[in-house]
C-alpha cells in the first residue's frame, strides 16, 4: 500500500506495507543503502546514500504523478528494496531489482535526476557488519583467558 506522509507525520517515514515499513536514517556511513531491524518489522535506509536520495526523489515524482511515474511503479520500487534489505544474502532479491532497475532505465524522458544513479547492488551494502565465519563464536569462547 502506498502512503503519502502525512503532514504531522515524522519526516522519517517513506513507505509502508503489510511486509513492513521503509524509514529513513541518517548513518555516518554513505556506504550502506538499507537494513533490516528484525524485531521492529522496519527497513531503515540511509538518507546519506545516493541510492536512497534517488529513491526519495521517484517517491515525490509518483506521488505528483510526473512522467508516467505512479503509486504502481513506486511501490514495486519500494516493495524489492525492502526485500533485499531484509534477506540480502539470498540469491534472487538482488538480481529481482538490478532487472527493475534496468527497466526503469528505459522509460523515456526521464530527467537526469529521476535516471538510477550507478551503484553496486552488493549484499555488504544492506548489511552494517561483515558476515563472521560459521566458527567465530566457538572461537572466540575458545581463545578467552578469564
Amino acid at each position: 500500500v502506498f502512503t503519502k506522509i502525512p503532514r504531522d507525520e515524522s519526516p522519517c517515514f517513506t513507505f509502508k506495507s503489510v511486509r513492513g515499513s521503509l524509514s529513513l536514517v541518517s548513518f555516518p556511513d554513505p556506504e550502506p543503502i538499507g537494513l533490516d531491524l528484525h524485531l521492529l518489522d522496519r527497513v531503515v535506509l540511509n538518507s546519506e546514500n545516493n541510492f536512497v536520495q534517488w529513491y526519495l526523489r521517484v517517491r515525490a515524482a509518483s506521488q505528483e504523478g510526473r512522467l508516467g511515474l505512479n503509486e504502481d511503479k513506486f511501490t514495486r520500487l519500494s516493495e524489492l528494496l525492502m526485500r533485499v534489505c531484509k534477506y540480502p544474502h539470498l540469491s534472487d532479491p538482488i538480481p529481482d531489482l538490478a532487472v527493475y532497475l534496468a527497466a526503469w532505465r528505459t522509460i523515456p524522458g526521464l530527467p537526469p535526476e529521476l535516471c538510477t544513479p550507478e551503484t553496486s547492488l552488493s549484499p555488504e551494502r544492506f548489511d552494517l557488519h561483515p558476515r563472521r565465519p560459521r566458527n567465530y563464536r566457538s572461537s572466540v569462547f575458545r581463545h578467552r583467558k578469564d
